[in-house]
């Protein structure tokens, strides 16, 4: 009997764990970091990551990985170009637009696989924690280019809050707009002051309890029906006894 269990439970899959690790690194630096050329490169590193990280995540799914791919090499080029200097730095929004929809693509066939999942395993937690993280960020790329696009898009205090077109605080600034908006924490010191950065607040804010709520449900939905299929074998035996 143990050895029939032990056949039957599903293998543990160490790319989502990857992905998961990529993106808190990636939010650990962005977070701790100061400036300076190394600090760059080391951001630039730790992004290009995320990508490697997120084609291993659905490299089964084909549909979605030539999707990723068409997005995701000339994300990992333009970043390194605009880095080293190679580019203009306007091309920055480019590299952000490309990783946020590179970003959703990857959620996007997380979702599938989570619909069609008949059983919650490691894997199955762990991409759902990076699926909340991947939105927060695409989120975030968003918002730094908007605000690179349009002047006084922000606001922080009592000033105008402007960022660099390239640099930690583009895109540090924003996560942490990005995830206290996610959350629906609000503080208030960074706020949308036009209406194109206000309506995409509304849709972050709007879409972050709406996936805990929708996700969460599903995953209890699929455990409670693994746990009664693992049950009934149970009460049989003991019926036969």
């Amino acid at each position: 009997m143990s050895r029939e269990k032990h056949r039957s439970r599903p293998r543990f899959h160490v790319s989502p764990l990857i992905l998961l690790s990529s993106l808190v690194v990636l939010l650990a630096l962005e977070a701790t970091l100061g400036g300076g050329a190394f600090v760059g490169l080391l951001l630039e590193g730790a992004l290009t990551f995320v990508v490697l990280a997120s084609a291993l995540v659905i490299r089964a799914q084909a549909r979605f990985l030539r999707i990723l791919l068409a997005l995701g090499v000339p994300t990992v080029i333009v970043g390194w170009m605009v880095r080293l200097g190679f580019a203009p730095m306007w091309l920055v929004d480019v590299r952000d637009g490309l990783f946020a929809g590179l970003l959703l693509v990857v959620v996007a066939s997380m979702v599938g696989s989570l619909f069609r999942a008949r059983r919650i395993t490691e894997g199955t937690l762990i991409q759902a924690a990076s699926m909340y993280l991947l939105l927060g960020i695409a989120f975030a790329a968003a918002y730094a280019i908007i605000a690179r696009a349009i002047p006084g898009a922000f606001r922080a205090g009592a000033g105008v809050f402007q960022i660099p077109p390239v640099g930690r605080a583009s895109l540090t600034e924003m996560l942490y707009f990005s995830f206290a908006t996610f959350t629906t924490l609000g503080y208030g010191d960074i706020t949308p002051a036009v209406p194109l950065t206000r309506a995409v607040a509304v849709i972050e804010a709007t879409v972050g309890p709406l996936y805990l709520a929708i996700v969460i449900a599903r995953l209890v939905a699929v455990f409670t029906v693994q746990r009664e299929s693992e049950d009934r074998p149970g009460q049989n035996d003991k019926r036969d006894r």
